[in-house]
């Protein structure tokens, strides 16, 4: 069985980032939550979602660093992923992403 872990990103937009959390929160997975916001509902919107594997609060250098971040600190987490996916809060996945 793969052992997937996502690692969503985020910058404010938090009404896109809703949206966009909503297919990850299935629970066949490791969520992992980086965000790079500047405003204070931004920077706040990760509480609500408890049930993260992992969150990581100002993350900066651009899309670049954030990526090499995100893979750094979930390599570090322990779990041994086959599968890591990369989610940004602009990307809307179908509620079946994961099936297929």
């Amino acid at each position: 069985m793969n052992k997937v872990a996502i690692a969503f990103f985020t910058k404010d937009k938090t009404e896109l980032s809703k949206r966009t959390i909503e297919p990850l929160l299935d629970g066949q997975h490791a969520l992992f939550w980086f965000d790079g916001s500047d405003t204070p509902a931004g920077q706040a919107l990760s509480l609500n979602y408890p049930h993260l594997t992992g969150h990581y609060a100002n993350v900066r250098g651009g899309p670049d660093a954030a990526v090499a971040y995100a893979l750094t600190q979930i390599l570090r987490h322990g779990a041994d992923y086959t599968h890591i996916g990369i989610v940004e809060n602009d990307v809307l996945l179908h509620a079946d992403w994961f099936g297929p």
